[in-house]
């Protein structure tokens, strides 16, 4: 049922049986049975759905520990699965029940029909049967295997009980009143089963009719207060539900979210005042400039997001109450003079002080206890990591409704807390764990008149391990100074576990750990050209760092140790990046070195080639060299500024000549199937066959295409205009960096990063986005798999001071 249709037919029948005391039907008769102390009810209102009911919602969610299942719970699936209760055939109606009466430890009653067939104990092994009597009703009195059940017959009423005292208390009359419940009990329902429960901290009951399928829980239905002490209906009557927004804003990891929205801030304050018993009235303030307020616990600390009516106007009535501290990525934090503005206003519902600072970000101004809050958290939104889209989310928003009074989201151990304190046992005791495959529930509420509609929804997240399913707000590691090219992950002692290597502007290289910790620093030279190569020059499984400045190679290990006999240092300049070939990927590394027109190639001992006969070019060589394999030959390509591409043997002698000269720019030449491709300066597509051919073809293509291909992907970047393997898709328009290609778990994944707005891209090899992106990030971005985890990890750079690294699940 949607939920349009089943919030107008709840209204329908909750105006039918509000204030009518008595309504009868099947289930104000059991009713009549239950025991003093009932505080939770379960409806099972279809035929011959007892049993399926029982074991599908109990059995298994139990087991799930969605719904509590501690060990000194005298309810569990034994007494769901009990001989007796598996022995009820047709029946109408039915109720488990549980009461405290006699002990913190709930009692379950089950109360239905007298079933047609006589219960029959004979087959039953190991058990041993006591008839007892009691004002006149007998009482049967099951043990199988230490575990107790009683039941009985009242009239046509069978009840089944894992206390005598319930039984007893049924039998003589002293059962459960409460107006409330009664009214509830009264609502037909066409799910089979509704769950009533008493909700303390609400001092409410609820009632709420569950759908269940493979992977989900839903429940709908309404909460009604007990009496004149309302401590949360009443803050919110007379407001009009506001839409649900916040949820596009919260980080995606947030520990737990409270969401209260209003149309009448003066209005609600003077409810809460009188609430708290307080005899001053003051103004609305600030309140009146939002109508969204979100209570945020989020990596230890708590954040009030408020969601603004108009942002020019609510930033102008701020002006009093705050004062400039920095800008932090074109993002201005203020310090927030009015700390406890949140707590004395909002008083029980916001209940922490010291948010001290705040920024702004389109429209919602979220206040924080500290300086560095307030940066990771405006990271956290400028990363796009949002609770809106994250996979699990975007599963129950169908399930949502839009326009909320009140709101609640639980995370992890959470979920199975919140489903218990709306659907089960939640008993303080309970030690709840994180569900495996639950991550996310959201408990709504939307007032109406004297009562609330309630809709919650949890989802099982997918069990599939390839599928990615969102992206973390990112960790943050700041640096002393600006970082110089891009950083790279690499290796460490043989475990496949990363680490971190980049330069900053004063020439020092330095490793970090994953999670940000300085490993430590080296003092280089001069500053490194092109990309730092990873290599294991030992053969053993540790790796090193290779790389060159203008005057220097080095090879350092991963403790930023020079491996000997490096480093070499050269009078000439050195004028490309360091090129490294493996060409069996045996680890007999040759690296070569370029100055100018010269050509050095070494030997992972750090000694010159001396087979290798290329050692000058006729015109400076102005990109790295490169190795590529056709089939069963290695070819070795140097580019020159005359134009001249040399395609060389391992020996440096020519493999494949060629006649031609282009217009080269330093672009690197790919593979495709068994030729050479080149793109040229002014953007001809260059095809070369091992016999030396050339044909030229001329896409209409910008200025800015690049392309790469590798043995299982092919993908070029012309403009906004991404191509995966034949994939076409459309960015938004802006200049991009040229797109890295990886591969893990056998799926491809490539990378472009926007300059301007500064958001990276990732995407799959069909095409697809990953789930989270675009995350904020200023330059091209680089993904590993995270040492033996499923999770892959993407390492970008945030401001020129930090290093931004999101872990994708």
């Amino acid at each position: 049922m949607k939920i349009g249709v089943y919030i107008f037919a709840i209204t329908f029948a909750l105006s039918a049986v509000l204030g009518c005391e008595g309504t009868s039907n099947d289930s104000s008769e059991l009713y009549e049975y239950l025991p003093e102390g009932t505080t939770l009810v379960y409806k099972i209102s279809q035929e011959d759905a007892t049993k399926l009911a029982l074991k599908t919602l109990f059995s298994e969610f139990e087991n799930n520990r969605l719904l509590s299942n501690t060990e000194n719970s005298k309810f569990n699936a034994a007494f769901i699965s009990s001989p007796i209760i598996e022995q009820i055939g047709e029946t109408n109606e039915s109720i488990l029940a549980f009461s405290n009466n006699e002990s913190e430890t709930p009692n379950a009653i089950f109360i239905t029909k007298q079933p047609r067939t006589q219960i029959i104990l004979d087959s039953i092994k190991d058990k041993k049967v006591e008839t007892l009597r009691f004002d006149d009703n007998e009482v049967t009195k099951l043990t199988v295997s230490g575990k107790e059940t009683f039941y009985t017959a009242i009239d046509s009423t069978m009840i089944v009980s894992t206390s005598l005292n319930s039984i007893k208390n049924s039998i003589s009359k002293k059962v459960f009143k409460d107006s409330t419940f009664q009214k509830l009990i009264a609502i037909p329902s066409k799910k089979v089963v509704t769950v009533l429960k008493k909700n303390n901290k609400k001092n409410a009951w609820t009632s709420l009719h569950i759908s269940q399928d493979e992977t989900s829980i839903q429940a709908s239905g309404v909460l009604i207060e007990r009496d004149s002490i309302k401590p949360l209906l009443s803050h919110f009557k007379n407001q009009v539900p506001q839409e649900l927004t916040l949820t596009s804003i919260i980080p995606n990891d947030t520990k737990s979210v409270t969401i209260f929205t209003y149309s009448d801030a003066e209005l609600l304050l003077d409810n809460l005042r009188k609430f708290n018993k307080d005899s001053t009235k003051v103004a609305s303030g600030i309140a009146e400039l939002f109508n969204e307020i979100g209570h945020i616990n989020w990596q230890g600390n708590s954040f009030v997001f408020a969601k603004s009516i108009d942002a020019q106007i609510a930033l102008e009535n701020l002006q009093p109450q705050i004062s400039e501290v920095k800008e932090f990525r074109n993002t201005t934090i203020y310090n927030f003079n009015s700390p406890s503005f949140f707590k004395t206003k909002f008083n029980p519902i916001v209940k922490f002080e010291n948010v001290d600072f705040m920024f702004e970000v389109n429209g919602y101004f979220i206040f924080c206890p500290s300086e560095i809050s307030a940066e990771n958290m405006s990271t956290a939104i400028m990363s796009d990591a949002v609770l809106s889209k994250s996979a699990t989310f975007k599963d129950i928003a169908s399930n949502l409704t839009r326009s909320i009074s009140y709101c609640e989201i639980a995370t992890d151990e959470d979920v199975a807390k919140m489903t218990n304190g709306l659907l089960g046992n939640s008993g303080e005791e309970t030690d709840f764990k994180k569900v495996n495959g639950y991550d996310l529930a959201i408990e709504q509420y939307t007032f109406e008149n004297n009562f609330a509609h309630v809709n919650f929804v949890t989802d099982e997240t997918s069990n599939d391990a390839s599928s990615i399913v969102g992206v973390s707000v990112p960790n943050s590691f700041k640096i002393s100074e600006a970082i110089l090219g891009n950083p790279i992950y690499f290796e460490v002692r043989g475990n496949r576990k990363k680490n971190i290597a980049f330069q900053d502007i004063k020439n020092t290289l330095r490793g970090y750990s994953i999670t940000g910790e300085v490993s430590w620093s080296k003092k280089l030279d001069n500053p490194i050209l092109g990309d730092i190569q990873e290599v294991d020059v030992n053969r053993n499984g540790k790796k090193q760092l290779a790389f060159v400045t203008k005057n220097k190679m080095y090879v350092v290990d991963e403790n930023g140790k020079d491996v000997a006999p490096f480093p070499i240092s050269y009078k000439d300049q050195i004028t490309q990046p360091l090129a490294v070939f493996d060409y069996d990927n045996s680890r007999k590394y040759r690296f070569i070195i370029i100055q100018d027109n010269e050509v050095i190639m070494l030997d992972g001992d750090g000694k010159s080639v001396k087979g290798f006969t290329f050692k000058k070019a006729k015109s400076e060589i102005i990109a790295t060299p490169q190795h590529i394999r056709l089939g069963n030959k290695d070819y070795l390509l140097f580019q020159e500024k005359s134009g001249k591409i040399n395609i060389l043997s391992r020996t440096g002698k020519e493999r494949i000549k060629i006649s031609e000269t282009f217009k080269l720019n330093g672009r690197p030449i790919q593979k495709d199937g068994d030729q050479f491709v080149l793109i040229t300066a002014d953007n001809e597509e260059k095809i070369i066959s091992q016999s030396g051919k050339v044909t030229t073809k001329k896409p209409n293509v910008e200025t800015d295409y690049s392309y790469k291909i590798d043995a299982r992907m092919k993908v070029s970047l012309n403009d906004n205009l991404l191509r995966m393997n034949g994939k076409l898709v459309e960015l938004p328009f802006g200049i991009y960096t040229k797109p890295n290609l990886f591969y893990f778990n056998k799926t491809g994944y490539v990378t472009v990063t926007e300059t301007q707005e500064n958001k990276v891209y990732l995407y799959t090899s069909n095409g697809t986005l990953v789930n989270g992106f675009p995350v904020y990030g200023t330059s091209s971005a680089t993904l590993t798999d995270v040492s033996k985890s499923k999770s892959l990890q993407l390492l970008v750079k945030g401001d020129e001071k930090e290093l931004l690294s999101y872990t994708i699940n």
